[in-house]
């Protein structure tokens, strides 16, 4: 899936990175992989903290919401702010702007993609099989390491609120607090173990050629 996100990425920045005077050329493929990271990693981290519902939230919400205003979306704008600072050297202002624009359009393609009937590579069982370390096949539940019981974020997509939370039975309450526990620890433990080994951005290496 980090492959997919970052062609998506490639296709989506024309003109925030691709034709930006701002980066340099043999700098995009960076930019790329750098907005790829965090998109990426921001919905992990979320997931780790027991985000669940404004995960799904943002998948469930028909592309609304999409700006600096939701959490999620601003934490990952800032984040890739503080990349490009760190990484191209960019100045806060040429940062902001390039972030600004990118992930709110590249989250609503994602999120288009994602929640499409059309097999476009996308599906919202193997966006969070990856982020989740679980395995799953397109339209399949998630099987999630250390729980016996598969998971159908495509169907519990289904239940996502007006308001963005989860509601299994539809009497206006939650019931999801085993699911999101178990989401929270198998993305923790990814984390965990990338920290001893390949992060994104060493996965995202091969896609730019090193």
């Amino acid at each position: 899936m980090i492959e997919q996100l970052f062609s998506l990425i490639q296709q989506e920045s024309q003109q925030e990175i691709i034709n930006n005077p701002a980066i340099p050329n043999e700098q995009n493929g960076l930019a790329v992989g750098l907005a790829t990271e965090s998109i990426f990693g921001g919905l992990q981290n979320v997931l780790a903290n027991g985000g669940l519902e404004q995960v799904m939230g943002l998948f469930g919400n028909n592309q609304q919401g999409l700006n600096q205003q939701n959490p999620l979306v601003g934490g990952i704008i800032q984040n890739l702010i503080g990349q490009f600072m760190t990484r191209l050297g960019l100045s806060q202002q040429s940062a902001t702007g390039i972030a600004s624009a990118l992930i709110p359009l590249v989250l609503g393609k994602l999120v288009g993609n994602t929640t499409s009937t059309e097999n476009n590579g996308f599906d919202i069982n193997g966006l969070l099989g990856s982020l989740l370390g679980g395995k799953s096949n397109h339209g399949n539940a998630v099987q999630i390491p250390g729980r016996d019981n598969g998971i159908d974020f495509g169907g519990l997509l289904s239940k996502v609120t007006q308001g963005g939370g989860l509601d299994i039975d539809g009497d206006g309450d939650v019931d999801l607090q085993d699911i999101i526990a178990a989401t929270s620890g198998a993305a923790t433990n990814v984390q965990r173990n990338r920290q001893g080994g390949a992060n994104v951005m060493d996965l995202i290496g091969g896609l730019l050629g090193r």
